[in-house]
């Protein structure tokens, strides 16, 4: 190789490092005239504004020397480019908005000026802002309607500040390319369909100040790069699908002030660094996973409202919070936190909610809040507290409007200062141990009371004291309580605000007469079940327009005829009378309105006195789900009501006098899950065809019993879709299941019950009935029935209760019945079975599964434990032909026992004549 010496080697040396300048300048005036030429290549990979010399240069690798060299040249050419409004790069701006409107679907055609055709007015396109040298700075489309994905171009809008496009349908993944906006201050791309993750190269966007991606359907972590973002201000990644844990690095973001990923799936702990934020103001993470809460939160002396809810943070109630002089709301509440409430002392704390901990409270309940003197919200319900109220409530929390703690074990009588706190507006004490009078609350004029709920206590006083009319009152609940007095001249008129008004199971007297609901009147729910109310339910007034939805005065002493006025009520979902002494013939009472504007959802008339047939108005409430007419006279028919109960999940019509065959169209009801019809006088066989109920067996919205720990859901008839309410409006029904009364609540679980006991049944079980795969109970006791039990009773395998005795059932009881592992009661009791009675193994003589009452009397050839009949050793019912592999052996003994001598004959001369070839042919 030729080597250079002088001036020579000087020329070379400068030669090679001009070199490389000369060789970009090159490739970038060959890139950048390609991409003006064409447009359709897409974006360009090296578009002048998007170099960043912060990051490294792709395909080259320069020098810090080079780098100045390259900045000064390119300094020039976009000065240059800027003073050209239709040049190089106000293409490439237009070019990147066209790329946008081309991906997303335009449905109200609010893009329409959007066009290549008028690039050089771009600025004036909707959306867009520009600055003055005619960049766009802004892109903004909310609430547009838009649909579709995100161009990837959109990382080309190189001088792009604000990208904002909330309230549309944009869908797909945000693109990696919006890294490369590198003086981007606002991302909000909120109440979309976003999916895909967060792109780490967001962390590129080094002057971000707002990132807004709430509402969306994000998947993956939280990116750690987020930390880099030195300036961050607000970060709302709240309502997506978020997993893993919170980055410790944000604590790099000294400059957040709000912060939330509420309503996500985050886990583990919420990280010790985020107590180094010293200038956030607001953290919401409710509606997490999250696992432990940092004591370093009480560092961040800027926080004014804290929301930590509904996560599962577990441990000591955190006393570093009072450090938090400047805190004004704080949600802790749906934890697993513990130990006790320390005294807190804050000027500024006005809302508090510690519901659903286990938490303790030192003195009087709530002296440790006695230090907030702002204190308007105080939320202790369901937290473990127990104690007495503080007479001084009114003194120390004069500004309290919402003060709850319902289900604690809070003792002693409601103090006298209750009455003088002016600005209370919510109080909730139910489920606690409260003793003494009700006339310590202030329900009149004066108060500003509008929500009481006083249930489950045991208060006591006179309710004729409590003024309801003319006070501000939208609800009242003082259920499960020890109230006297009378109740006659009741009015709901229209000066009154409440709409729930619950006095169920008090211990209230008189009769109805007087009371009305007016057509004005605001009353929507009116309970006053279990009490001594007595006279007739001619003294109440309804009337057609009343706003009443549901009436339940069941459980008390009425007498008199079915109400004629109630009939009139058309916005009525729910009538509860049962448990009365009401009577008389409703064949053509129960309904009088006109067709179609019936609303009843539940009817229950049950343990009455009514008489004749089921009412033909009925068939005007098409949106029946429950009907209960148990215990009752009626008799005659069940007519063909196909067509208008099709609805009904529950009918309950036992201890009647209906008679004939059970018609075939209660086993189409495609809803049905409780079935009653025992008691009556039923004829006929059971029908074969259950396609209707087993449809219903495969949903899952069905009657439960009510002490299940089943999440209750309100009743269809109680619209509580804006909270309105705040609680459930529960009806039940009751039945018979494994011997014992329930009430069923409206709750989610899978239940179905069937029972045709008591009745003249006749004929075979169905084998298709082992097709009620979900049934949980079945009763068919007391019958006519005979032929065997169905090997198919075996496929349902759910079935908790099964009752088949009094009957005249024979043959032997099917194997699969033991290995149904939810039976718990089994009756099998005065029928005809016969053989072996299953146990899991002959050879064991004990049988702890079912007791002697299971099978006796009754049964005499059943043999084997719990009977202390033994069963014979060839008796072919004691093997269970599923589990056991012998079942083939003993049932062919004889035929095997002639074969086995010749067999055993024949295999000897065989091998003997085989062990002498061998050892002829091995030589011996």
């Amino acid at each position: 190789m030729a080597r250079f010496s002088g001036p020579m080697a000087a020329e070379a040396s400068t030669v090679v490092e001009v070199l490389p300048f000369f060789m970009f300048l090159l490739i970038l005036m060959v890139a950048v005239n390609a991409h003006v030429d064409d447009p359709r290549t897409g974006p360009s990979r090296f578009s002048t504004d998007e170099i960043d010399f912060h990051t490294e240069l792709p395909l080259l690798q320069v020098d810090h020397k080079l780098k100045h060299q390259y900045r000064s040249v390119l300094s020039v050419r976009e000065s240059t480019s800027f003073s050209r409004g239709d040049g190089l790069i106000l293409s490439q701006d237009g070019e990147a908005l066209i790329e946008f409107k081309r991906n997303v679907q335009d449905s109200y055609e609010e893009l329409s000026g959007w066009n290549s055709g008028n690039l050089s007015h771009l600025c004036a396109w909707k959306g867009i802002t520009c600055s003055e040298a005619g960049r766009v700075l802004s892109l903004s489309l909310g609430d547009l309607g838009l649909s579709g994905g995100l161009s990837p171009y959109i990382g080309n809008l190189s001088f792009l500040q604000v990208l904002e496009l909330p309230g549309n349908y944009i869908n797909g993944s945000i693109p990696e390319e919006l890294g490369r906006l590198k003086d981007l201050e606002t991302l909000d791309l909120s109440f979309n369909l976003i999916s895909g993750s967060i792109p780490a190269s967001i962390s590129r966007c080094l002057k971000l100040r707002e990132i807004k991606l709430p509402e969306n359907l994000i998947t993956g972590t939280i990116p750690h790069a987020l930390g880099q973002l030195r300036i961050l201000d607000s970060v709302d990644l709240e309502r997506n699908r978020l997993n893993g844990s919170i980055p410790a690095a944000l604590g790099n973001c000294s400059k957040l002030k709000y912060l939330s990923f509420a309503d996500n799936e985050l886990t583990g702990a919420i990280p010790y660094e985020l107590g180094m934020l010293q200038q956030l103001q607001v953290l919401t993470i409710e509606n997490n996973y999250l696992m432990s809460l940092p004591t370093s939160l009480g560092n961040c002396s800027a926080l004014l409202g804290l929301y930590l809810n509904s996560n599962n943070l577990r441990g000591k109630f955190p006393i570093e919070l009072q450090n938090i002089q400047n805190l004004t709301r704080l949600d802790l509440s749906d934890n697993l936190l513990s130990g006790e409430i320390p005294p807190y002392s804050s000027l500024t704390l006005a809302r508090v909610n510690l519901t659903g901990n286990n938490l303790t409270m030192m003195g009087r309940i709530p002296e440790a809040f006695f230090n907030c003197s702002s204190l308007s919200w105080l939320l202790l319900e369901d937290t473990g507290i127990g104690g007495r109220l503080s007479p001084e409530i009114d003194i120390k929390l004069p500004n309290l409007q919402f003060f709850t703690a319902s289900h604690n074990s809070i003792t002693g009588p409601l103090p006298s200062g209750m009455r003088n706190l002016s600005n209370l507006l919510v109080l909730h004490l139910a489920g606690n141990r409260l003793t003494g009078s009700i006339h310590s609350l202030n329900l009149g004029t004066n108060s500003s009371l509008l929500g009481v709920n006083l249930s489950d206590n045991d208060l006591s006083g006179s309710i004729e004291a409590v003024e309801i009319i003319d006070s501000h009152l939208e609800y009242l609940d003082l259920a499960k309580n020890k109230l006297v007095g009378s109740v006659q001249g009741m009015k709901f008129e229209a000066n009154s605000s409440l709409f729930y008004f619950d006095l169920s199971y008090n211990k209230l007297t008189g009769s109805l007469e007087g009371i009305k609901v007016g057509a004005n009147s605001s009353i929507e729910i009116f309970h006053m079940s279990n009490n001594n109310l007595t006279g007739s339910l001619d003294g109440i007034k309804f009337e057609a327009n009343s706003s009443l939805l549901s009436l339940d005065l069941s459980k008390n002493s009425l007498i008199g005829s079915f109400p004629s006025g109630v009939t009139q009520v058309n916005s009525l979902k729910v009538l509860s009378l049962a448990d009365n002494q009401i009577g008389g013939d409703i064949s053509a009472e129960l309904y009088s309105g006109a067709a179609g504007e019936c609303s009843l959802v539940i009817l229950s008339l049950a343990r009455n006195n009514f008489t004749g047939n089921i009412p033909p108005s009925l068939g005007q409430c098409v949106q029946l789900r429950v009907l209960d007419i148990s215990y009752n006279g009626f008799s005659g028919l069940l007519s063909d009501s196909s067509n208008y109960l099709g609805q009904l999940v529950v009918l309950q019509a036992s201890g009647n006098e209906f008679e004939g065959d059970i018609p075939d169209w209660i086993w189409q009801l495609e809803q049905l899950q409780i079935l009653d019809l025992s008691e009556n006088n039923f004829r006929g066989s059971i029908p074969a065809n259950f396609s209707g109920m087993l449809h219903a067996l495969r949903k899952e919205t069905v009657l439960v019993p009510s002490s299940s720990n089943s999440s209750s859901q309100n009743l269809d008839y109680v619209n509580d879709d804006d909270g309105k309410y705040g609680f459930s409006v529960e009806f039940g029904t009751a039945i018979k299941y494994k011997g014992l009364p329930l009430t069923y609540t409206y709750i989610l679980s899978n239940f179905a019950f069937i029972s045709l006991s008591a009745n003249r049944l006749f004929g075979t079980i169905p084998t298709e009935i082992g097709e009620l795969t979900l049934l949980r109970g079945l009763n068919l006791s007391r019958n006519e029935l005979i032929g065997e039990i169905p090997t198919s009773v075996g496929q349902i395998t759910s079935l908790e209760s099964l009752d088949l005795s009094s009957n005249s059932l024979e043959g032997s009881i099917p194997w699969a019945i033991y290995e149904m592992n939810d039976l718990a009661v089994l009756r099998l009791s005065r029928n005809n079975l016969s053989g072996h009675i299953p146990s899991g193994d002959p050879d064991i003589q004990t049988n702890t599964r079912f007791t002697f009452e299971a099978f006796f009397p009754g049964n005499a050839g059943l043999c084997g434990p719990p009977s202390p009949k033994r069963c014979e050793v060839n008796d072919s019912s004691a093997v269970n032909p599923v589990s056991s592999p012998l079942i083939s052996e003993s049932s062919n003994s004889f035929l095997d026992e002639w074969l086995s001598l010749p067999a055993f004959g024949i295999g000897f001369v065989l091998g003997y004549l085989t062990l002498g070839l061998i050892l002829i042919f091995s030589g011996r």
